[in-house]
């Protein structure tokens, strides 16, 4: 059996889900429900660190594009932070590292700029809201 946790924190007007141990398909409602959760209270920015993920499927990707939409459709962001390196592929296979704000800074090191400045962070490529249609993901052939 597999153990994932969500640790949520709020700040201001941020939101942080720290998400740890294993996520795959059978844990993407628990995950769907705290960032629900988290987005009744209106956040400017959802942050996920995914620092303490050690594992991620295709679904979890479908859970983030879902949370993305929902800050996008208000004006609001997410921003996924400290991606392990199975995660980062996972985006960079599917293309959704060309949709989703992946920021290489921890989750920590963004709250404390944030709260210094009283700024949100901006000014990331792909910033543009850009519409999912359906989310597949196949098995990727090397040849």
């Amino acid at each position: 059996m597999n153990l994932f946790l969500i640790v949520t924190e709020h700040h201001d007007q941020w939101s942080l889900l720290r998400l740890q141990g294993e996520l795959d398909v059978c844990g993407t409602n628990h995950l769907r429900q705290a960032i629900r959760d988290t987005l009744d209270r209106a956040p400017k920015t959802l942050v996920a660190d995914l620092s303490a993920l050690g594992f991620a499927d295709c679904s979890v990707l479908s859970v983030l594009a879902w949370a993305h939409e929902i800050q996008a459709r208000h004006g609001r962001e997410l921003i996924i932070t400290g991606c392990q390196p199975i995660v980062r592929r996972l985006l960079s296979i599917t293309g959704f590292n060309m949709y989703l704000h992946v920021s290489d800074e921890p989750a920590d090191t963004l709250l404390i700029r944030s709260s210094a400045t009283g700024t949100r962070t901006r000014g990331w490529p792909g910033q543009a809201v850009r519409p999912f249609g359906i989310i597949n993901c196949l098995p990727v052939s090397d040849s």
